[in-house]
This record gives C-alpha cells, structure tokens and sequence, in this order.
C-alpha cells in the first residue's frame, strides 16, 4: 500500500484502517497502538524519527487527544511536522530537543544513513552499530531535558509513552519515574538485551527495575532481532500475544524487543 493510499485511508476510513490493523497476525506497534489508544488520550512520542509513528498516534486518539513527539535530528523533526500536515485532526506537537537524565548539552550521533534510524545519545549504542552494522556516524550537540521537566513545563499528563531512543531508553524512564508514577502511563520501549560472546549487549538496563520498582508489569510485545537476524511482524518468532519480560530474557541470547509496561493489577491489552 503506497503512502497516498495509507494516509487517505487512515484520514477518511480509519474505522477500516483499524480493523485491518488488528487483522495482521504477530504484534507491532501500529496493532498495539490500535489496541490501547482512545480517543482523547495524550502520547508522548520520544525518539519520533520522521513521524509515522506519531501519525497513526493522531488517528487513534482523534481530535480530542494530542501527540508530544520529541526528535533531536533537525531533519526528521521537519518531517514530522509535515506529518501533521498530513493528519486530519492536527494534533501532533514537534519538539526538536532530546529527553534524557539530566538537562543540558549533550554531544548527539547522527546516523548518516538516509533513514537515520540509529541517531542516539548512547555511545554504547553507536558502537554495536558500527561493528555490527558498519553504521557512520556525525557528532553534533543537542539540547536534552529530563521527561518530568518536559511534561511540567508543557502541562502533559500522558496517558501513552512510547520511547524508541537506540539504547538510551534508560536515561529517557530514569529522568521520568516522577512523571511515570503520577500518571500511571502505558510504556512502550525498545530493548535490545542479552549476551553476546558472553557480554552484555546492552549495560543500560536499570530502567525494567525501576519500572517493576514503580508498580509495572512488564512484557514482551515484538521479538525483531534474534542474534543478529531480523524479524518480521508476520514471523513465527514474533509473539502472538503478549510475554512476560523475564530475567531470562534480559540475560538471554542477544535478542531485539519492543517492550509493554502496565500498570500492575491492570489487564493486559489483547492481540
């Protein structure tokens, strides 16, 4: 379906659009967003890249809701904006800064590849994926708050967050466990986790502590990378439902995640 017919498809029949997204067997991002957004919800979008994501968030909650999306590269922050343009309702916010533990200037990797997927804070991150992607990157300076500052100063009670911030997730949550704790948000996140050769992929993972800390349940919503082979939505590997986060997982074999945090005591959405 080319990006014509998508976006007039979401903007006059999402009705439609919705139920075809649910229909699609394994679980993403779109399908859980479908699943657990309503209609006046707030989403907190952080790590927007060039603001599909935020588009499908502006269909879900309608005119009534607004998405926050935060993304530091300059280039994918004008797209986003001309994602609004393109939704129905107008209602995504573009910020172009970073969230992360702490405020300030921090120095920025921007991914030279023509999607600049992997732009990131973490120099962990730039690291696997330079020697496991032959990814480039170019240093630049960002301005970084912390998520509780950005939802004080903006008025925001998120209902929704979604992080995707190429293993700077920690910090993101760190910086935010006030926000968290007062709203009770659904937490959407990448995770990438395990050992390779025997070593952690990922040192920062503090953050499933200190959200299972804060009264959160924690699953697995998609598997996209097992050992280094991609993973499609529609693969077998790809969770049909729901999947308890496990120690084992986090230690595991090295294995790409999306991640869904709950409220404790709240029933898990259904695929």
């Amino acid at each position: 379906m080319n990006n014509a017919i998508k976006y007039g498809l979401f903007n006059y029949a999402w009705p439609v659009a919705k139920k075809l997204l649910q229909w699609r067997p394994g679980i993403s991002l779109s399908k859980a967003s479908a699943a657990c957004l309503s209609p006046g919800d707030v989403v907190l979008d952080i790590g927007a890249n060039d603001g599909r994501p935020a588009l499908l968030f502006s269909y879900c909650i309608g005119r009534t809701g607004r998405v926050h999306a935060v993304e530091p590269n300059p280039a994918m922050c004008a797209k986003i904006r001309q994602a609004n343009e393109r939704s129905k309702f107008k209602n995504i916010s573009a910020y172009q800064l970073a969230i992360s533990s702490a405020s300030g200037e921090f120095e920025f990797f921007l991914d030279s590849s023509p999607a600049a997927l992997a732009s990131t804070l973490n120099r962990g991150h730039v690291q696997r994926e330079m020697a496991n992607h032959g990814a480039i990157f170019s240093p630049t300076k960002v301005n970084a708050v912390t998520l509780d500052q950005f939802c004080a100063e903006n008025r925001i009670l998120p209902t929704f967050i979604k992080i995707d911030v190429e293993g700077a997730e920690e910090d993101v949550i760190r910086g935010g466990l006030e926000t968290i704790r007062r709203h009770r948000p659904i937490v959407w996140f990448e995770c990438w986790c395990g050992t390779q050769n025997d070593l952690p992929v990922n040192s920062q993972l503090e953050h499933v502590g200190m959200l299972r800390d804060a009264g959160y349940d924690l699953y697995v919503a998609t598997v996209f990378n097992i050992g280094g082979r991609w993973i499609r939505q529609e693969d077998a590997e790809n969770p049909r439902k729901l999947l308890r986060l496990t120690d084992d997982i986090l230690t595991g074999q090295r294995i790409g995640i999306d991640a869904l945090a709950i409220t404790r005591g709240n029933t898990p959405p259904q695929f």
